[in-house]
């Protein structure tokens, strides 16, 4: 995923030149621009977001997936997905670089899918490709960890069915400061600091005007007249189309920067996303736990969890934490690089297990090559370094950034990050 581009603030002002001009309240921070430029493209992008499998899928190619697991480590003990490795937002970035394979693409679970659709954008956003979601978290793998079928109920006894986007104004964006080259790493990493934020519709419901609530499905679902069986919306929700409708030029300066912003949709599992993307953008968001299946679950007619996805796949016990399988370590090990942020060179660790062909090569975050450092030169095993001196393969210096640099050899290769700062 490419997360930048340049002259954000012309693109911004080419904006600004063909909308009304009162569309625009206040011109964004180049922080806000870089970060919304990586955000909305990817949580506007229905191939990426919300990226779910079910269980039957999961079970099925079982061996095609790294699978982490969210729930708490004494859940994870007692009963995991074979294989699975333990991990938590706090910890997510560490883990990957110090523990989790990367050589096959990710799957995340959790107890029903929310929290890990939050770790979800933030690896999507960190340039980690192929990362999907476990469609209803382990509810769904085995019946004895159902943790959805107690929280769907119909609490929304009176929904509205009027459409109250009339009522939407236009407000200041959030005053987002940071470096526009980094500002998406550290917000990623700040995001995921905070944990999951969540609410009930039961603690909403005590104070309804303290919340600027959105509600993300189609518009006739949102009047009650759509196909899914929802029979209206929460009283003063305003209808943001998913896909469509929190970008620059969509419906994004219209969520206030003073209030509580709560976004729902079927399950929650998407709308964790939103959140997290709008966490980062420096508004104040939760996600309404279980969406649409704790306000009106008995007239869904889809989007609707149901005893029936549950099956009987087997659980592992025991630990697999931060355990690189013995296939991983048979050739490459990487030991981190240091310094790390960096200025002007860093110096890379790694080990091979026997000799070989090696390559080591960096990588910006859309996946272009940037320098070959290795390219197949024959080493003996044993510890080796190499050195980075922030430059491509022209010589030229590259900007600041993050950074992935990959060791291979033979038919073994991990990847790490690294940050370059000016």
């Amino acid at each position: 995923m490419r997360m930048y581009r340049p002259n954000l603030m012309l693109c911004f002002l080419f904006l600004v030149l063909i909308s009304p001009l009162d569309a625009y309240s206040q011109i964004p921070t180049d922080a806000f621009l870089a970060m919304e430029e990586a955000g909305s493209a990817y949580i506007n992008d229905p191939a990426q977001t919300p990226g779910s499998i079910s269980a039957a899928n999961l079970f099925n190619n079982l061996d095609w997936y790294t699978v982490i697991d969210f729930r708490t480590e004494n859940a994870y003990l007692a009963g995991h997905i074979p294989g699975a490795y333990h991990s938590t937002l706090a910890t997510l970035i560490d883990d990957l670089s110090h523990g989790i394979p990367s050589d096959k693409p990710y799957l995340l679970a959790g107890y029903t899918g929310q929290v890990a659709n939050q770790a979800k954008i933030a690896m999507e956003l960190l340039g980690y490709n192929e990362v999907s979601c476990l469609l209803f978290g382990m509810s769904a793998w085995n019946a004895s960890l159902d943790y959805w079928s107690p929280h769907c109920a119909d609490n929304l006894v009176n929904p509205e069915t009027e459409n109250q986007n009339d009522q939407l104004t236009v407000h200041d964006y959030p005053d987002l400061q940071g470096d526009p080259e980094t500002i998406v790493e550290v917000r990623v990493a700040e995001m995921l600091a905070a944990g999951f934020k969540g609410l009930s519709y039961e603690q909403i419901a005590q104070h309804p005007d303290d919340y600027f609530v959105i509600n993300y499905f189609g518009e006739a679902d949102y009047l009650g007249q759509g196909s899914s069986g929802a029979p209206g919306h929460i009283p003063g929700a305003f209808q943001y189309t998913p896909y469509a409708s929190l970008g620059l030029g969509q419906m994004l300066n219209n969520i206030p920067t003073n209030q509580p912003v709560v976004v729902y949709g079927w399950t929650g599992q998407h709308s964790t996303q939103v959140v997290a993307y709008l966490n980062m953008l420096g508004y104040d968001a939760y996600s309404l736990k279980f969406g649409a299946n704790s306000l009106f679950y008995s007239d869904l007619m889809a989007h609707r969890w149901s005893p029936g996805a549950m099956n009987d796949f087997p659980l592992e016990q025991g630990s697999n934490i931060a355990a690189v399988p013995s296939s991983q370590q048979a050739l490459v090990e990487v030991l981190g690089n240091h310094p790390n942020p960096f200025n002007p060179a860093t110096t890379i660790s790694y080990r091979l297990n026997a000799p070989g062909r090696t390559s080591l090569r960096i990588y910006d975050l859309s996946g272009r090559l940037i320098r070959n450092l290795l390219n197949g030169q024959e080493l003996s095993a044993g510890v080796h370094e190499s050195t980075w001196q922030g430059k491509n393969d022209a010589g030229q210096a590259v900007p600041s950034g993050v950074y992935l640099y990959r060791l291979e050899a033979g038919n073994h290769g991990q990847s790490r990050r690294l940050m370059l700062l000016k």
